[in-house]
């Protein structure tokens, strides 16, 4: 089931009192410039805890909210995140951490297992415990002060389902991406993300196969206030998806598209591996994940930043593949045992 933001208003109402819910604008640059990080990082100085961590002083935050970012090589835009996102979150009196989970090496990006990595991760190395967790791609960011920045005990919360990219539609019943929020107890009972996803597609509508699972309620967010803008990148997509109606805003940004993306290939062939890790969800979702993650990646360092907490990671790309593989096998199995049933069935 899917409710609406406002039947949640009475539960919330301290939270939109206490951040006077208005349609005011994030002030947001008018064009993405490359920014550099240690210059961001040297304007937070001693004006946040070590690591990021920020606590009001005068009031007393009735949430504690670790913000999880799955991250590579996107120094600029982590700038400008930063640079954007304390004062918003500030304006809001939470108690807050910004974690950036750093993928190290040149294996394909895998969002699903930095999350679980960040954290397992998170819990042990943070100065507190978070109640709250934040799922957070580094290129999105709100584009209204009244987009609260909370967890729900009613459901998992999808604070970003009106992205530009997709002309502020939702794209898909399936689509959990860009910025959700789930309690430390919900995340824990769907068993996180599968860690097996290599590269860009189907994690997050894994995601959602979990979320259903579990009976939890899946919260949209009213488009008036989830409305995001994402910054600028070449996207890790297959090349036959360069057309497509939700790739627009890419052809607007990236006039050569086209011969931009996917040029070898790589990421065609690991998005059909993941369609097929897709369709094999359900019957995996309590052996692998947040569960046993641990198994697919080693933790190199742990840096507290003055603006944020990094967590690097470096995943088991071999072993990983070869899992994926085998709950691939164990699918196709399945079928084939299937298909031969109702055969005989017939006959």
């Amino acid at each position: 089931m899917i409710l609406s933001y406002y039947s949640l208003q009475s539960s919330i109402t301290s939270i939109i009192v206490s951040c006077l819910i208005i349609i005011s604008l994030v002030p947001l640059p008018a064009e993405w410039v490359d920014k550099r990080l240690d210059e961001v990082e040297k304007s937070w100085a001693d004006r946040l805890g070590p690591g990021g961590v920020y606590t009001p002083t005068h009031c007393s935050p009735t949430s504690r909210i670790a913000i999880l970012i799955p991250y590579r090589n996107r120094t600029s835009h982590l700038a400008h995140f930063l640079d954007i996102m304390h004062p918003f979150l500030q304006r809001q009196n939470l108690q807050y951490v910004v974690v950036v989970v750093n993928q190290t090496g040149n294996a394909p990006f895998m969002r699903g297992l930095l999350f679980n990595a960040g954290y397992k991760e998170s819990l042990d190395h943070l100065s507190f415990k978070p109640d709250c967790i934040i799922l957070h791609d580094v290129d999105h960011l709100p584009e209204r002060e009244g987009m609260v920045y909370y967890c729900s005990q009613h459901g998992v919360t999808h604070l970003s389902h009106a992205v530009d990219r997709f002309d502020y539609n939702l794209f898909m019943t399936e689509y959990t991406g860009g910025v959700s929020g789930m309690t430390r107890l919900q995340y824990e009972s769907i068993n996180g993300f599968s860690n097996m996803y290599l590269g860009w597609g189907c994690e997050d509508e894994d995601l959602y196969i979990r979320i259903k699972n579990q009976d939890l309620t899946l919260i949209r967010i009213p488009t008036e206030l989830s409305r995001y803008t994402t910054m600028p990148h070449v996207p890790n997509y297959p090349n036959w998806f360069w057309d497509q109606t939700i790739s627009g805003l890419d052809r607007k940004r990236y006039p050569n598209l086209q011969e931009i993306v996917d040029t070898d290939g790589a990421n065609t062939d690991r998005y059909d591996y993941n369609k097929y890790l897709q369709a094999a969800a359900p019957d995996r979702i309590d052996e692998e994940g947040l569960n046993n993650v641990r198994n697919f990646y080693t933790q190199e360092g742990v840096i507290f930043h003055n603006s944020f907490t990094e967590i690097q990671i470096s995943p088991a790309l071999d072993k990983i593949h070869a899992s994926g593989l085998h709950y691939i096998a164990e699918y196709e199995a399945k079928l084939d045992k299937e298909l031969k049933e109702e055969e005989e069935k017939v006959s």
